[in-house]
């Protein structure tokens, strides 16, 4: 009985690892698609700026957990917040990190893009491994994902060169909570301050 037992365990600790190996591949062909489909967008001089400006954004739309990542950057300070403002909140903040994105799509030129690994770090959690590369340098990105409600892998978090975009919010969020408001913070969103604050950086 033991042995049978055991030899079942076996089987689904196989079977468990190349579902996750499975989902791994999926995951990281999907991500690096769109990733090829934005830097192909970038290149097209036909595109007038917002069409192009439109169609990533429409590519990278299905990768982001923007509710959670707006959850996320406010920390504690989220449950303080009634479903008004945490509306409020997730609406500009959503506005503000894909302006962020485009931005630094912009200063993009000959850069390419390198996927190197995908791996389960917990249950509900994957992270994929990739690198911008240019011509003198290049800079690793790591994409965290969760588990989504809807079963589908959203990016929540992005480490560039070891720089959590996750908590550099988080950090200067509470900066502005402290000396501030929420509705301070929300009028900040609405200015360049978002943009120009900034650490993460691309290649030049």
């Amino acid at each position: 009985m033991f042995l049978k037992f055991l030899s079942s365990s076996v089987l689904v600790a196989i079977l468990s690892t190349s579902l996750f190996a499975k989902e791994g591949d999926e995951l990281c062909s999907k991500v690096q698609d769109k990733i090829t489909t934005v830097m192909s967008l970038l290149k097209d001089n036909e595109l007038k700026k917002e069409q192009r400006e439109k169609k990533i954004l429409n590519e990278i739309e299905v990768l982001f957990d923007y509710d959670l990542i707006a959850r996320l950057s406010l920390g504690k300070a989220w449950k303080k917040l009634d479903s008004d403002k945490k509306e409020e909140f997730t609406k500009k903040f959503t506005k503000k990190l894909k302006e962020s994105y485009l931005e630094k799509m912009r200063l993009f030129d000959d850069e390419k893009i390198e996927f190197k690994s995908s791996k389960q770090t917990k249950k509900n959690r994957r992270e994929i491994l990739s690198y911008i590369v240019g011509k003198s340098d290049k800079k690793e990105v790591l994409y965290k994902f969760h588990n989504s409600k809807s079963g589908e892998w959203l990016i929540y978090d992005l480490e560039v060169e070891g720089i959590s975009i996750l908590r550099t919010y988080r950090t200067q969020f509470a900066t502005e909570l402290k000396n501030g408001s929420i509705d301070t913070l929300l009028e900040k969103l609405n200015a360049k301050w978002f943009l120009q604050k900034q650490s993460i950086k691309v290649p030049k």
